[in-house]
């Protein structure tokens, strides 16, 4: 009576759940306190290691020696040594009271060691040994393969035991190295079939190198697998059949395979973080099609400098960088600096205006970009011409179906193989916008970023240059750098006043030494990469070589600690950063000095092309081997700089015969176009580059005057002769692209 009325006093939900624990509490009790555990089957066993064992079964019963069902089990392995593979599991009893466990031996060979299965407060312990087997390469050794490609074979080994009986369902493990040239992933895994062999496909990783080692690993045996992850049109040099000719020559690829060797090692799709502290982040995009986009970020604010090179090179710069830092995005975009004048670097600006919402005001130029502008476009046409076949990017659809369209010259080992800083640079007309203004920079100039101070420095050589340059010192807080610290002859005074934006009043801020700023920080330069520097583009306006020369004498006198450039992965260190720009400044000062030598002479323009060569150390440079421009290149450059238009050659006085007329009487000189046809069909068949390059002499004449089909296969295969013997990437491209548009009729 009492316990009724003390319940109705309360919620039925209330006396509902009282009720429950008061009949349930007692009988889960009675339950944990009877249960039992008696081992099955699975004690006192082995397995070969990482294959599985027996199961471990345990009957589960209660105080009336009844089977209970539903009641989880568990297993516990030793943490180390020898134990099993996982080395906690657990099973649930089953109708009769059984739980089985499954697991297999781990990968250390040794034993018995003890596992426990515990139940509630009960437990049983089952003794296990784990057996050593022997593991022997069958095959996949000694393989290579372009990055981001599969291996042609598997990589296989056999696992045996000791009296070599094959032991199937053993699992080995595969590793590769973690950084640099590896396979993708680094670690993977393989299980012996009947025969005992292991085999697992492996895939090169997007790094260039080797041979590096993968190791196939079981228990305490294992056995090493040499790798190679080569560049991805590597091609060995063979006897080509040439079809347009009926000859056969031999197709040296040496520097083919230089080309395409650069362009995957410098441009990487991926981003690199040169410098990070709490203040300052400075990243830089390596750009696979497009040029490099540098990142400077303060706690606020984001410095661009460069804009990609057109919709989709921005859009993917825009990607990796905001993957690589989070909160990219949610900075203030301080300014986009234009290095130079050139499309793929100024591309893409109005992009990066339109996602950070910022107007034409932070873009930055030297001073005479717009006249850099206005002069290229004064000859716009011809430069397109030439720069369509520099990039390769023509594109063609077939005119009885529009909508199937193709690029003239396809990526591939017989074709494009990138402009040496880019692989596949092929910005569309509908994404190009100029800047229609921009904050121009005529003087060194700081700009102030939540206290990081940024030098812009203009630097006239005819692409509109505009260095800039982070230094390392913070100004916050109102402090400043020491003027005279130690090693830093420059510094910035801070006089005062609350200055974090720009630097537009010399009472706010002030630069003590223009001319030399803080030791130690980071350079980046526009058009510009590890490669002879390209004062004499085929595609692009003159560059002054004295100019370039001071340019790279002015840097070096700053010792920045890295060097960005445009078209090629960071430099870093004082060292490598001095060596590249001497490499490169001594490059131009003794190719000039031997071009004015010879002028001097009285040599022409072609001989003295023919006779200067890069002299020993300086050839060897990584910095200056002729992947875009050429020493060529640059002889003709300096001899127009110093000479202008006239060549010395007599001919160019006379005037009054067209290239028609000039055309025709070298086939005569031949003797008609049967004799012009012969001898460059002698020569174009003789397997020489040399043999070539006369063919193509007398062809360029021939097929002005007299054209026919066998006159067009032979200009196609000397051109495709001289372009895959070259190095440059220009020469090659622009060369193919013509022999395209031959072929196709164009």
């Amino acid at each position: 009576m009492k316990i009724a009325r003390y319940l109705s006093g309360l919620t039925p939900l209330v006396v509902l759940v009282a009720m429950l624990v008061t009949l349930l509490a007692p009988v889960a009790g009675v339950a944990q306190a009877a249960l039992t555990l008696t081992i099955v089957s699975g004690d006192n066993q082995s397995a070969f290691v990482t294959t599985p064992f027996k199961k471990l079964q345990v009957v589960v019963k209660n105080a009336e020696g009844k089977a209970v069902p539903g009641v989880v089990v568990t297993y516990t392995a030793p943490a180390s040594g020898p134990s099993t593979s996982p080395a906690t599991f657990t099973a649930t009893s089953d109708a009769k009271g059984i739980a089985s466990g499954i697991t297999s031996a781990g990968n250390t060979v040794g034993g018995p060691y003890q596992v426990l299965a515990s139940a509630g407060d009960q437990s049983i312990l089952f003794h296990l040994t784990n057996v050593g087997v022997t593991l022997a390469q069958v095959a996949g050794d000694g393989q290579h393969v372009a990055v981001g490609s599969a291996f042609p074979g598997p990589l296989q080994v056999k696992v045996t035991d000791s009296a070599g009986k094959t032991v199937s369902g053993a699992v080995v493990t595969f590793t590769a190295p973690a950084s640099g040239a590896s396979t993708h992933p680094p670690t993977f895994t393989a299980t012996s079939d009947a025969g005992g062999v292991a085999s697992a496909t492996a895939t090169a990783n997007r790094t260039v190198g080797g041979p590096y080692g993968v190791v196939a690993t079981i228990g305490d045996q294992s056995a090493t697998f040499q790798l190679t992850n080569r560049i991805e049109y590597y091609l060995n040099s063979y006897p080509y059949d040439d079809p347009l000719t009926n000859s056969t020559w031999w197709r040296d690829t040496a520097n083919q395979n230089a080309l395409a060797e650069h362009t995957a090692h410098e441009f990487t799709g991926t981003v690199h973080q040169v410098y990070s502290t709490s203040q300052l982040t400075v990243l830089v995009y390596s750009s696979v099609a497009g040029a490099n986009v540098t990142a400077v970020l303060t706690a606020n604010n984001v410095l661009l400098v460069g804009a990609g090179g057109g919709l989709a090179e921005a859009l993917a710069a825009k990607n990796a960088l905001s993957d690589a830092y989070s909160g990219f995005m949610g900075k203030t975009l301080r300014g986009i600096v234009l290095p130079d004048a050139l499309t793929d670097s100024t591309w893409g600006e109005w992009l990066w205006r339109s996602w950070f919402h910022a107007g034409p005001e932070v873009t930055i130029a030297s001073g005479s970009y717009f006249d850099a502008v206005q002069r290229t476009s004064t000859a716009e046409k011809e430069y397109l011409r030439r720069q369509i076949r520099v990039d390769a990017k023509v594109k063609v659809c077939d005119p009885n179906d529009p909508s199937n369209c193709g690029y003239l010259l396809p990526w591939g080992r017989d074709s494009f193989l990138g402009t040496g800083w880019a692989a596949q640079y092929r910005p569309t007309v509908s994404s190009y916008a100029p800047p229609s203004a921009a904050s121009l920079i005529t003087t060194t100039t700081v700009l102030i970023m939540d206290g990081q101070g940024v030098l812009l420095i203009p630097r006239e050589d005819g692409a509109a240059g505009l260095l800039t340059y982070v230094s390392f010192c913070h100004i916050a807080g109102g402090s400043a750098c020491p003027a005279n610290a130690p090693g830093q002859p420059g510094g910035f005074s801070y006089t005062g006043h609350d200055c974090v934006m720009d630097l537009n009043d010399p009472s706010c801020w002030v630069y003590e030494d223009a001319n030399d700023p803080i030791a130690g920080g980071i350079m980046i330069v526009g058009n510009a990469g590890a490669y002879f520097p390209n004062v004499g583009s085929i595609a692009q306006p003159p560059v002054s070589v004295e100019e370039r020369m001071a340019t790279l004498d002015y840097i070096r006198g700053l010792s920045p600690a890295d060097l960005l450039m445009e078209h090629a992965l960071p430099v870093s260190g004082a060292a490598a950063v001095s060596t590249a720009l001497t490499d490169q400044y001594s490059a131009l000062s003794y190719v000039r000095t031997e071009t004015l030598k010879c002028i001097s002479y009285g040599d022409d323009v072609d001989d003295i092309v023919a006779t200067v060569k890069l002299p020993s150390p300086l050839a060897g440079s990584p910095y200056l081997q002729e992947f875009v421009g050429t020493v060529g290149f640059a002889v003709r450059e300096i001899y127009h700089e110093y000479l202008g238009w006239f060549t010395g050659d007599l001919v160019e006085l006379s005037g009054g015969l067209t290239t028609e007329e000039q055309a025709r009487m070298l086939v005569d000189l031949a003797g008609g176009p049967n004799g012009a046809l012969n001898f460059a069909r002698q020569a174009a068949t003789d397997g020489t580059v040399n043999g070539a390059k006369r063919a193509l002499y007398v062809l360029e004449a021939l097929r002005k005057v007299n054209p026919s089909e066998e006159a067009n296969a032979l200009y196609i295969s000397a051109l495709r002769h001289i372009a895959w013997s070259t190095t440059s990437a220009e020469v090659r491209n622009y060369l193919l692209i013509e022999a395209a548009a031959v072929e196709r009729g164009y």
